[in-house]
């Protein structure tokens, strides 16, 4: 992702309460840290997508589930990106 991707959604999730900047020592820089509604979004989220990912192994079974998870992960991506699953 390059750096003008990275601004543009850190200032969208500012803008929607998800994330606070503050100034950084080197002025070129920033800290950003998830608020308190931005823990509670990544928390009903993670919870969400546990929830999504029981029900696909429900549905699928352990074999094809795991097959599709090993697939997904060995997919090729650029370089320093991780898999699609979270590799």
């Amino acid at each position: 992702m390059d750096r003008s991707t990275v601004s543009r959604n850190v200032k969208r999730m500012c803008d929607q309460g998800w994330l606070a900047t503050a100034p950084a020592p080197d002025a070129r820089r920033h800290f950003i840290e998830a608020t308190d509604k931005g823990r509670e979004l990544l928390r009903r989220a993670l919870r969400d997508w546990r929830e999504a990912q029981r029900r696909a192994r429900e549905l699928l079974g352990d074999e094809a589930f795991d097959a599709i998870i090993g697939a997904a992960n060995s997919l090729p991506m650029p370089p320093g990106e991780g898999g699609p699953c979270g590799r």
